[in-house]
């Protein structure tokens, strides 16, 4: 059945609806050739790979039966739920993760409008150690993820007064036995999910801070926010010395992948079991979708050397495009080691490749190979872009 709904997946390769691939370490090799197959015949981003026996064991630690977490689904594009028993509201809210680290640098204040915006925290300028730089973003991302809990539970309890889902009620299980709509805590499960943005921006900042300041002394505080301020005008030696003089997330070096996984960390645990409206809790993801080009419209220019306006890092735990420059086996050792399981609603992945390299059974093993050892490390999804250049201009 499995090898029949791919054989119609490429028959039509529509891009909805979305096929995930959920891959066990029981599953043969022929089913994940049989799919990176497809991808490089039709030069598509689709069907996306989860890791089976992470996402059970962490669902069920999320309050599952282990007969529910054997056949949870994938809402939206990566979100791992219960299925015909969660309402889940996955896609509830992008958290720019970014835009904390500006406040933390500049007291609070926006350095796009001027305007004091989180709370007083201290200047860059005012830090005399790392550690004190660490816990004004601390401070940062508690304060929002506070604001963003509350705005959400409002929303959602209007939702459930105005907007009764009764179709969906039907369908889930709880709501006809609980008398309650699925908007009203009717469903078994009942979830928000908040997804951080800029996890690779803020880590590649937060190394840039700690080795040129702290460590090495070869740029003053003064300098990095100056270059903020101003975009990196008339600076772009400075820039490149950013870019280049410091190790940066995705190339499997423990200094900077550690600092992306403490940023990552910080986030789900702000996150993580405040309670909703709806008498379930709050789950963080790690994943952006496109939201990183709107969010990056809000963030000045980085101390990773991004530009201010640009887009954030794309796909969530993602390296930052151009940052990994060490191949695709060292980016997933490094994305792997961030706490993918206390992100349970999602994280994203992405990498990219032409499907000149993938033409022989042996190159798609290659990946194959690829794939299963990233899972084995404790990746939780990852997914392919298979695209010539010309595809894309067509």
């Amino acid at each position: 059945m499995t090898y029949l709904c791919l054989e119609a997946e490429e028959a039509v390769f529509n891009s909805e609806p979305n096929t995930s691939i959920r891959l066990s370490s029981k599953n043969p090799d022929a089913y994940v050739n049989r799919v990176i197959q497809i991808l490089v015949h039709k030069e598509g981003g689709k069907m996306p790979f989860f890791n089976d026996d992470q996402i059970i064991d962490a669902l069920m630690r999320d309050g599952l039966t282990r007969e529910e977490a054997l056949d949870y689904a994938i809402v939206g594009c990566v979100e791992p739920t219960g299925y015909g028993n969660t309402m889940g509201s996955t896609n509830a809210g992008m958290f720019n993760l970014a835009k904390c680290l500006e406040l933390a640098l500049f007291n609070g204040v926006c350095q796009m409008s001027g305007m004091q915006m989180g709370p007083k925290t201290g200047y860059l300028t005012d830090f005399k150690t790392f550690e004190e730089v660490q816990e004004a973003f601390r401070t940062q991302v508690t304060y929002f993820v506070n604001l963003m809990v509350c705005s959400l539970n409002c929303t959602e309890k209007l939702i459930g007064d105005y907007c009764p889902h009764i179709f969906s009620s039907l369908l889930l299980d709880g709501c006809l036995e609980n008398g309650r709509d699925c908007t009203r805590g009717g469903a078994k499960y009942n979830h928000i999910g908040i997804n951080g943005v800029g996890t690779a921006d803020v880590a590649d900042s937060l190394n840039v801070i700690r080795h040129m300041i702290y460590e090495t002394h070869s740029v003053s505080a003064e300098e990095v926010m100056e270059a903020m301020r101003t975009d990196f005008k008339d600076q772009e030696i400075l820039r490149q010395r950013f870019l280049n003089q410091v190790p940066k997330y995705g190339n499997d070096v423990d200094a900077a992948d550690h600092m992306a996984v403490w940023v990552a960390k910080l986030y789900c645990d702000c996150v993580r079991d405040k309670a909703t409206v709806r008498g379930g809790t709050f789950r963080p993801g790690l994943f952006c979708l496109s939201s990183n080009t709107p969010l990056g419209r809000q963030v000045c220019a980085l101390p990773s050397g991004r530009l201010a306006g640009t887009p954030l890092g794309d796909g969530g735990i993602s390296p930052k495009h151009s940052m990994d420059t060490h191949g695709p086996t060292a980016a997933a050792r490094s994305v792997a080691k961030l706490p993918h399981t206390l992100a349970i609603n999602g994280v994203n992945f992405n990498m990219k490749f032409l499907p000149s390299i993938l033409k022989t059974p042996e190159d798609r093993q290659k990946l194959t190979d690829l794939i299963r050892t990233y899972f084995s490390l404790g990746g939780m999804h990852i997914q392919f872009n298979i695209l010539t250049r010309e595809k894309l201009i067509a």
